[in-house]
């Protein structure tokens, strides 16, 4: 019986071998195709001469016969496909870039012409509240160096909310004739969204 395993076990080892070397040598084959196929120069035009020189390679007779395996054969012809369809994907992200390049285009074009309006004109006036803002700003950042930009607008607006009503009423008269004047010299410039005014009832 021991015999008898150790034949079994010096058969499958024997076996195993085979097969190792087998494998070896396919593996072999293969890379030496792939440094061919990378060697060789791609492109449309000589696909065919690729092809017969392949056939050659793997044995293949101009009659047909076929000396390449079935695997090999497949992922030749798999090759084939990704690569016609990696040319068609191309193709179309080409036409969709032209395509966007001109939408793109329209657009520049009209915001062009819009800003070209808007600098026909001067700025408008400033309203109340903005004016009195530039006039005291400097004035808070000075009395308060370290405060942030946010700090200094949160102070301009608690200062604005505290101002007696004649000076707040003083500046939007101030602001209402100057935006009227500038209806009056500029009736053709473009107005900003006017707020609505919220109904008492």
């Amino acid at each position: 019986k021991a015999d008898e395993k150790s034949e079994k076990k010096k058969k499958a080892d024997k076996k195993a071998d085979e097969k190792s070397e087998t494998k070896g040598k396919k593996k072999k084959e293969r890379k030496k195709k792939k440094d061919k196929a990378e060697a060789s120069p791609a492109g449309d035009d000589n696909g065919a001469s690729e092809d017969a020189a392949e056939k050659a390679a793997d044995g293949e007779g101009s009659d047909g016969s076929d000396g390449m395996s079935k695997s090999a054969r497949k992922k030749r012809r798999k090759e084939a496909k990704r690569r016609k369809a990696a040319e068609e994907d191309g193709a179309r992200a080409g036409a969709a870039d032209e395509g966007g390049a001109s939408k793109k285009k329209k657009k520049k074009e009209v915001d062009e012409k819009e800003n070209d309006k808007k600098e026909e004109y001067p700025k408008r006036p400033p309203g109340p509240y903005v004016k009195w803002s530039g006039e005291n700003r400097e004035r808070i950042k000075g009395s308060e160096p370290g405060l942030t930009a946010q700090q200094v607008a949160s102070r301009l607006g608690e200062e604005w909310r505290a101002l007696p009503e004649d000076t707040r009423r003083r500046y939007k008269d101030e602001s209402a004739a100057a935006a009227r004047e500038y209806d009056e010299r500029y009736p053709d410039a473009p107005r900003g969204a006017r707020k609505r005014k919220k109904d008492d009832g």
